[in-house]
Parts: structure tokens; sequence; C-alpha cells
């Protein structure tokens, strides 16, 4: 009886402890998302991109952090991301592997599609740059790269995505060489890598940006069909990057503005 009391105890001490707000100084440090994304929230109210592994590069400055209460704000004014809406509004809380964020307000699509309900964690894989680290081996080249036929043809170019345009509209631009990018109507480039058609299955494979860390997020496989409606994807086989998930069953199309979300 008295066993089952003191466990009792224990996981009650254990639920309170979680549930206790974070406080300021347990928020500085380096940190990563689901998407293999590390940032940096220093205690000089600096946000940063951390430097990853033993690069010897200094961290690529985004803005300014704080917290109001258990309102994370995060300010991207100094890096030129999220032209337009700057400043997005988190709620925070203790979780098992690190700290969740729930979007309060953030009117910048990419930052709210990285962090909304995820989970970050402390990241493990920040050094400082004289440490000796085990880098994986890199990914071979995706070859070919680009595609022939009618449906590469009629993918070149670019597609919007179907959310209502706010100055945060997300696009995607096929290259006749190979060559991909992603990002705002409004301004902005969050990803570069290369694509690949086979077929009708079109692999991404994004070399700077969202997703291209860690490298087994890096790449995402899509089934697309192009018609007078637009371009809509379908997931092949559970893209390891969340991010880029969303895109499964979403239709996109050539112009800007308007709502065109898939009815499948």
């Amino acid at each position: 009886m008295r066993a089952a009391a003191i466990a009792t105890l224990l996981v009650l001490v254990g639920c309170a402890s979680r549930g206790a707000p974070l406080s300021r100084d347990e928020l500085v440090g380096d940190w990563t998302t689901p998407s293999g994304n590390a940032v940096r929230l220093a205690a000089d109210g600096t946000l940063a991109r951390a430097p990853r592994l033993a690069q010897l590069d200094d961290p690529n400055v985004l803005g300014r952090w704080r917290l109001d209460g258990e309102v994370l704000v995060l300010d991207f004014r100094r890096g030129g991301l999220c032209p337009g809406a700057e400043i997005g509004h988190y709620r925070i809380a203790r979780a098992r592997n690190g700290v969740r964020l729930d979007a309060i307000a953030d009117r910048c699509l990419s930052r709210a599609l990285m962090l909304d309900k995820d989970i970050v964690a402390r990241a493990t894989d920040v050094k400082p740059a004289t440490a000796r680290v085990h880098e994986p081996a890199p990914l071979p080249s995706l070859s070919p790269v680009g595609g022939s036929g009618p449906l590469a043809e009629r993918l070149i170019g670019k597609w919007y995505q179907p959310w209502p345009t706010d100055g945060d509209q997300a696009w995607l631009a096929f290259d006749r060489d190979g060559g991909m990018s992603h990002g705002l109507a409004a301004g902005g480039r969050f990803v570069t890598g290369v694509w690949q058609l086979v077929g009708d299955v079109l692999t991404f494979d994004n070399i700077d940006g969202l997703c291209s860390l860690p490298q087994r997020h890096r790449r995402g496989r899509y089934r697309v069909t192009i018609d007078d409606a637009g371009l809509r994807f379908r997931d092949v086989d559970h893209d390891p990057c969340s991010v880029r998930r969303v895109i499964d069953h979403e239709l996109w199309r050539r112009q800007p503005g308007g709502r065109a979300l898939a009815t499948e």
C-alpha cells in the first residue's frame, strides 16, 4: 500500500514539474526543429541559425526573441525572412522530449508550418567550432535531374500554393535544368535544390534550407498529375520531412491568390 502511494506521489510530482511554466533561462541555447533546422536563442535576445557540427561560420542572425509569460515572441526582422509578417507568437509548454509550440498568431506560412504544434528539442548536433565530430556520408547526387516528356514540360515553371493570399503565399519553381526553389510571393527564398521526374513520380532533393537537414529529410517523392485545374501532389512513401509533406493532396496553381484546396 505504501509503495503504491509513493509511486502515485512520484507521478504527480513529475506531472507538476512538466506543467511548470518555462523560464527565460531554460530557453537560452540551441534548439532543433522536427525538420532539422537548428536555431539559437541567445541570452542577449538574439535569434539566429545555430552553427552546425564543426562549421566555422558565425551564426546567421535572424532577429530577436523574448518570452512574455508563456508566450514566445519571434521577430525575424533582421534575417529578411517572412516580409510583412516578421513577428510570430507561440504558446510554449514543456513536453517529454523538449518544448511544444502552438501558434497563437503567425501570418508567416513557412514559419508556422515549421513550428506550429511541433516539439523542438535541444540541438544535440550543435558543437563548438573546435569539436571533432563524425559527419554522415553525404547522399549520392540525384542523377539525372529534371525530366523529359509532356509531363515534365508542363511541370516546368512557377506554381503557387492553395492558401488565401495574405503576403505569405508560397511558391515552388521547377527549372528546365533540374533546379528547384521554394519561397514566398512577398519575397524570400527558403529552399534550393533539384528535382527529378521519372514517369509521374517527382523527387524533391532539398539541398539547402528547409528539409535539408538531417540528410534523411532531404528527399521526398510525390506522384504528380497536371490538368487544367493545376498541379496535384500525392505522397508516395511518407515524406520524412513533415514541413514538405503538407503538399500531399494539395492542388497548386499557376497564378497566386484565391483558394484552391484539394477536394479529395
